[in-house]
Parts: structure tokens; sequence; C-alpha cells
């Protein structure tokens, strides 16, 4: 803290930029040269070159070093005066950082309009262009749905349903021409030796079609069934 002097007032150089809150406070910026007119607090009651009166902190304050020539002390001084009490009293001290961070949310709420302002431009510009939306280039390809088969299935059905199960030709045209019950009554060897390569795929794919059909009959009804096919093939054969 500086001594004062009755013979010559002190003076002080600003070391960072001071926004004042209040009527009581003075706004400084870097560099900037003052007179101080009471220094008993940690909030020092200064005057700038315009007469301007108020209160800055100590800790934002640098003592003018003797032989500085960028400051004209006369011309300073015969500056009109002004009552060195004008402000009433000195807030509560803060410190450098506190008043860095006050600048630093003034400066993001001008961006935040700003930013806001350019949203509303490009909504409007959105809205008014009302630009059909573009073709499209794909086509959707929906599964095709095949009936299940069983016991009493004839004939065609028994075709349709190898062809949607993607079994090639010469598959389709040997069991193409048999039942339900007798496909169904084929083992998986004789799948493979009339087939060939296909017989495991479609000894699987006759296993679901019987398990969906078991889940559709009781056990015993199911096995009427089947024993009744099994005799009009048996009898079939005979034939």
């Amino acid at each position: 803290m500086f001594e004062s002097s009755n013979t010559e007032p002190k003076c002080v150089k600003i070391r960072y930029d001071f926004v004042a809150r209040n009527s009581n406070e003075l706004t400084v910026q870097k560099g900037e040269v003052l007179e101080v007119l009471n220094s008993e607090k940690q909030w020092w009651l200064v005057r700038n070159r315009s007469t301007h009166t108020g209160y800055v902190p100590c800790n934002v304050l640098e003592e003018l070093k003797a032989g500085e020539t960028q400051y004209n002390r006369a011309e300073f001084f015969n500056s009109q005066a002004v009552n060195p009490y004008k402000a009433t009293s000195p807030p509560a001290l803060i410190n450098h950082t506190e008043n860095v961070e006050m600048n630093k949310s003034s400066r993001d709420k001008d961006n935040r309009t700003q930013q806001k302002e350019v949203n509303d431009e490009l909504l409007k510009r959105i809205t008014d262009s009302k630009a059909q939306p573009p073709a499209r280039n794909f086509r959707v390809e929906h599964p095709i749905r095949t009936l299940p088969i069983t016991y009493d299935s004839q004939p065609f059905e028994i075709c349709g349903w190898l062809n949607a199960k993607g079994f090639s030709r010469p598959v389709v045209d040997c069991l193409g021409i048999l039942t339900g019950a007798q496909l169904f009554s084929l083992s998986k060897d004789e799948l493979k030796a009339v087939c060939g390569d296909e017989g495991s795929r479609v000894y699987s794919q006759i296993s679901v079609q019987k398990a969906q059909i078991e889940r559709s009959y009781g056990n015993s009804e199911l096995e009427e069934i089947m024993k009744r096919r099994q005799r009009e093939v048996d009898a079939f054969t005979w034939d």
C-alpha cells in the first residue's frame, strides 16, 4: 500500500482491465494512469484524466515509477478538481479472476444471441424452401409367404413348396409328384439317394414341417393320421 503525501498526489497505473458494476466503481483499462484519492482500504478511490472518480480494487493497480515519461503529471493535476469523496462507500473486494469471469460471461451471452439468430435464419430458409423429399431409389423386397405342407397336401402343393424353399429343378421334378404323406414317409438316406447333395436340406425342411404339425395336433391324433397315411402309401405301392 502506498503512503499518502500532502505535497504531491500519488498516481498509479492499471495492470488489468476492470469493468465497474455499479455507480460507486470506476471502469479502467490496462495501462491507464490514475490519481489516488484514498488508499486506506482494499478498494482505492481514484480519479482518471476525465475527472471521473470511483473505487477500483487495489490488486489491479501498480505504482507509477519515478521517471516514467508516458504520463504528464502537470497536465493531469491541472485538470478540474472534483470532490474526492463522491463515492459513498467501497464495495466488497473482488479479485482479478472474478472480473475476467464477468467479462467472459458477457461475451458468452453475445455469442449465444448471435447463434440463435443464425439458427432462426436457417430454420426460416428450410421452411420457405418447401423442398419435396427425395425419390426413393431402392426397392423393398417382400418375403414370399409359403403355405406349410401337411399329410393331406397334393402334388401341386408339394411342388410349390419345394420351389419356394429354393430347391433345384431336378429336386422339384423328382419330389413334386408325391403327396404330403408320401414325402413325409421318406427317410434321410432315401432323400439323399434321390436328391443328391440337396437331400440333407430337404430332410431338414421336412422335419420342420413335421414339428409344426406336431404342435398343431396332439400326439395321439398325429399318430393316427400317420398310421392312416402310411396305410394309404402301402396300398398305393401294392397297386
